[in-house]
């Protein structure tokens, strides 16, 4: 109890701003060296050449059906976690806690057998080409049994954020994706597999993710206990999970159709013209897992406090958090814009595939600075029950603003109406949650004058 009282004071007691670092500092560097590794991936698979990184990419919209369903349970048991704690109910915690982990666990690998099941219609449904067919398949199966084991590890990461716990998750992420980047070029090139190499590399290093995660659960670590006699799946328990989480899982299945309509779409125009935006996506992933792990941290926080009543905390907690977001975003943006062409040519020599990369990194790195912003809104909007507000800003990014504009631009500007559509959709999505951060400061005073007319 005393551990368990020591992690609970980074929430209740601990300097704001040493509390987030503590808190949000671990998922972040975890979750950027597993940003990093899909982009060493790729650099990895890039000298095979530009058909096996038009496979791969054709592939990853896969992963994020997966993630979307670790953050849909992990997100929203995590918040309901922090809530219950806030409150001392560790009976409700455990319980929250524990169902999110093994359904999420449950639900991927129902997933990942479907998926295999139906992996040739699905692959070239999401526009295959004729010379990475085979590429695809080599790589696809094995890739997918991987998702199924980071279904667990997702949920699992996400819910120990809930109790304070993030520094063992990020270890065991760093571990997992040292592992991963060791072993890539060792069972692509040295033992001469090529894209199965790299997949297998994945489930090694999964597993080996998982196998920390379980050691944490048996040697009862953590504050929470994950058990099965705590595994109490309910309408009442999963609503409450689903009102938080739904909004990770609906940004996932936009962020899934947003990937797959720009892979379509870049079809046409050959291989590496694919490659070249598939590889900008996952640089700029990088930002958007940084700025995801730090507010992990603190959307539990601000779900902690505003159950205990500490209002004060919460404010607090959302300035400094903006400002070290906002600042990261404005450093990597600079990063990205100086060095585009070499950050491109890190994904094959092919000229055309660095100067496609090129032009669309230097294009989405404008509204880069931005992202602290929307992140920490929408984690806020989750975190104080506003769910509304922080749905339709995850919704609206890739769907309402996202998908006309592909659909649209393309037509007009060919291959640059491509690369301006996401930048265009982030513009569209600031001004959209700066008008939810007003009308939620309007209902926070409100909330407020009812209190003290209460006293």
């Amino acid at each position: 109890m005393e551990k368990s009282n020591k992690q609970l004071s980074l929430f209740s007691d601990e300097n704001i701003k040493m509390a987030l670092v503590k808190l949000g500092l671990p998922t972040m560097v975890g979750l950027i060296v597993s940003a990093l590794y899909s982009v060493v991936d790729m650099h990895f698979v890039g000298g095979l050449g530009p058909s096996q990184v038009a496979a791969v990419s054709i592939v990853f919209p896969l992963s994020l059906i997966i993630m979307g369903v670790g953050l849909l349970f992990g997100a929203g048991g995590s918040t309901c976690v922090a809530k219950f704690l806030g409150e001392k109910n560790y009976k409700k915690a455990n319980e929250y806690a524990s169902t999110s982990v093994y359904t999420s666990f449950i639900v991927s690998i129902i997933l990942s057998v479907l998926m295999i099941i139906f992996f040739t219609p699905i692959v070239k449904a999401l526009g295959i080409s004729k010379t990475s067919m085979l590429y695809a398949q080599q790589y696809g199966i094995l890739f997918i049994i991987s998702l199924a084991i980071n279904g667990f590890n997702i949920a699992f990461d996400t819910v120990m954020a809930g109790e304070g716990a993030n520094m063992y998750a990020m270890l065991a992420m760093l571990l997992g994706a040292v592992i991963n980047i060791i072993l890539e070029p060792i069972f692509i090139y040295v033992l001469g597999l090529g894209v199965k190499g790299s997949a297998i590399a994945t489930i090694i290093a999964n597993l080996f993710v998982s196998a920390l995660y379980i050691f944490y659960i048996l040697n009862q670590k953590g504050v929470l206990r994950y058990s099965f006699n705590n595994f109490k799946p309910s309408k009442l328990l999963y609503n409450s999970i689903c009102k938080i989480g739904m909004p990770m899982l609906i940004f996932e299945i936009f962020q899934n159709i947003a990937v797959i309509l720009t892979n379509s779409l870049s079809s046409p125009y050959g291989d590496s013209s694919l490659s070249g935006i598939s590889a900008v996506t996952r640089v700029t992933t990088i930002v958007v897992m940084a700025i995801s792990g730090f507010t992990k941290g603190y959307q539990p926080f601000v779900g902690y406090n505003y159950g205990a009543g500490r209002m004060d905390r919460v404010k607090k907690s959302t300035n400094i958090c903006l400002k070290i977001t906002t600042g990261f975003c404005i450093i990597m943006s600079a990063i990205f814009i100086i060095f585009s062409s070499q950050i491109a040519s890190l994904f094959g020599k092919d000229k055309v595939l660095i100067n496609v990369a090129s032009k669309a990194l230097i294009m989405n790195s404008v509204m880069i600075i931005f992202y602290g912003f929307m992140f920490v809104y929408a984690c806020k909007f989750l975190a104080t029950g506003n769910t509304t507000a922080g749905g339709i800003v995850t919704f609206a990014r890739q769907s309402i603003f996202f998908i006309p504009l592909i659909l649209i631009l393309p037509h007009f500007l060919k291959l640059d109406g491509i690369i301006i559509s996401q930048p265009l959709a982030d513009l569209l999505s600031v001004i959209l949650v700066f008008i939810l951060k007003i009308k939620d400061d309007k209902r926070y005073k409100e909330t407020k004058n009812i209190e003290i007319i209460k006293q």
